[in-house]
């Protein structure tokens, strides 16, 4: 934006928009199915408010820093919002520019499961911290057939994990940071070597339609293993 606060978006397409705005040390703010027209028109205000900030401190299983670890901000349902952190050698980040309410952290390393923290409060008086241990975890393998038992190729597969978070939104970003494949393998297996022990929500969507649902108990340590059958 300029020195009076307005801002121009060029060459959009007419459609729906979902315009996000913010600056550091205030809290963004998001305008939702904003219309642009056929003539290329369209507008959005917003008013940005001061924001505070949830610290964020990352461990692993023997309250070690751990240095260079992503930490994604999420809202209080779980779901990712636009803006995550790395890490210092001191294992702390500081999520700037936060609106009052609940959050969560959702801390991801390599090697180790990624871990979340629910519930932390953000008050016009008070930031919102939050300590977060990875363990090793166990780990889980998925297989997708169809309907005659035979593999399912190129599936996608999202989990929910124990706390409730769905980690759909952010498994692409999580399995390329590790350089793990993104979808089913050519005999449907698809790995998750780190993850926390809980009972885990899983969903495979094959890419011709076919989608299956299915749940797991995963033990700290173990592997599990679940088959899905799309339909």
């Amino acid at each position: 934006s300029d020195s009076a606060g307005s801002y121009h978006i060029d060459n959009l397409s007419p459609g729906t928009y979902r315009i996000v705005a913010s600056k550091e040390g205030f809290a963004s703010e998001t305008a939702e199915k904003v219309a642009v027209g056929s003539s290329g028109a369209g507008s959005a205000d917003f008013l940005l408010r001061p924001g505070r900030r949830i610290l964020a401190r990352v461990l692993d299983s023997d309250a070690r820093p751990l240095a260079q670890t992503v930490v994604f901000l999420l809202d209080s349902e779980g779901k990712p919002l636009d803006s995550r952190v790395m890490t210092g050698v001191d294992g702390t980040a500081t999520v700037g520019g936060v609106k009052e309410g609940s959050y969560g952290l959702l801390a991801f390393a390599r090697d180790l499961a990624p871990t979340a923290a629910r519930d932390i409060v953000v008050t016009p008086e008070a930031d919102g911290a939050a300590e977060l241990r990875l363990p090793p975890g166990g780990s889980l393998i998925v297989k997708v057939v169809d309907a005659q038992n035979g593999p399912v190729t190129g599936a996608s597969v999202t989990l929910v994990d124990p706390s409730g978070v769905d980690l759909g939104p952010l498994m692409p970003t999580l399995r390329l940071f590790t350089g793990l494949p993104t979808v089913t393998a050519s005999d449907g297996t698809i790995a998750f070597p780190h993850l926390v022990q809980g009972t885990y929500r899983v969903s495979a969507a094959s890419g011709t339609g076919g989608k299956a649902e299915g749940s797991v108990e995963l033990l700290d340590g173990k592997r599990a293993s679940l088959t899905l059958t799309t339909k």
